[in-house]
């Protein structure tokens, strides 16, 4: 029977084909050849003994047998990577790893003392911890790439909550910033202004922007679009021009003020998302009690 389960790097490369949608695409986030993905799709196949993708002109798509071992790849390869985690945490306790993903909000303002948190009393705890938008951490969780993440958006996007659990851990609040010298600076707008002002945001897929366009509704074009949370506040004074931001970026910041909206307050959940079947074990455990409990 074992004869017919391809290795475990074949089904990684399977994984990969499927989410990319070529040999080409899934090579370069493998970082290999299209050669090398091409030999181990046909030896997986020649494993199954049965076609797992639709090869086309502009790609490559599972067939409904290839879905269903896709489906099943990804829960092995889940179950592989839990099994090295508890192997290593046997091996050594003291210097277990922690592999985790956070939206930039968390990033910035919440990891730093979260890890604090879950370190204290286990000092050789070692955390890896990846950044990207809502969609980007929830996404790499769903595919098995990383234990644990962190998000800021409304929901979770579709196309990881099926593979997801979710748990709010905290609540988090967004603020209209603008430099002190700004107009609207210590006073109050309305919604509709704000709506038709050209704002400094961040890039479409990331929590806070879904949080600003729920809130205040359909936002005219941005006056600047970025991808990376610490460059918001930055951003406000250089262009002078307001920006929605988390309030936390606001500490400190003399420079910048917070600028009411009219009957508007946009606060969202920070979410933990985990592979659905499992749970969070060890370092990655504490972290998410730390999440919790840490204000």
């Amino acid at each position: 029977m074992l004869d017919a389960i391809p290795d475990l790097r074949s089904l990684a490369v399977l994984v990969a084909v499927a989410d990319e949608g070529s040999f080409g695409a899934a090579a370069r986030r493998l970082d290999t050849s299209q050669q090398a993905v091409s030999e181990r799709v046909r030896r997986a196949e020649a494993a199954c003994r049965l076609t797992l993708f639709h090869r086309t002109p502009t790609g490559a798509y599972p067939t409904p047998a290839g879905a269903d071992i896709i489906l099943q790849a990804r829960r092995v390869l889940e179950s592989a990577r839990e099994l090295a985690e508890v192997t290593e945490a046997q091996r050594d306790p003291d210097h277990a790893i922690a592999h985790v993903a956070a939206s930039q909000t968390v990033l910035d303002h919440y990891i730093p003392r979260w890890l604090a948190a879950a370190g204290s009393g286990h000092p050789g705890l070692r955390f890896r911890v990846d950044g990207g938008n809502s969609r980007a951490v929830a996404e790499a969780v769903a595919r098995g790439e990383t234990t644990l993440g962190f998000i800021e958006s409304l929901s979770v996007p579709a196309s990881a909550a099926g593979e997801l659990t979710v748990a709010v851990v905290t609540v988090d609040e967004l603020v209209l910033a603008v430099p002190a010298g700004h107009p609207w600076a210590g006073g109050e707008v309305d919604r509709e202004t704000v709506r038709a002002t050209p704002l400094i945001v961040r890039e479409t897929g990331s929590g806070s922007r879904e949080v600003a366009e729920t809130r205040l509704g359909p936002l005219v074009p941005p006056r600047a679009e970025l991808a990376e949370q610490a460059a918001l506040p930055a951003a406000v004074r250089a262009l002078g021009s307001p920006g929605i931001v988390p309030a936390a970026a606001l500490s400190g910041a003399a420079d910048l003020r917070a600028v009411r909206v009219d009957g508007v307050a946009m606060t969202r959940p920070i979410r933990a998302v985990w592979r659905r079947g499992g749970r969070p074990r060890g370092a990655v455990a504490l972290l998410l009690d730390a999440a919790r409990t840490v204000r």
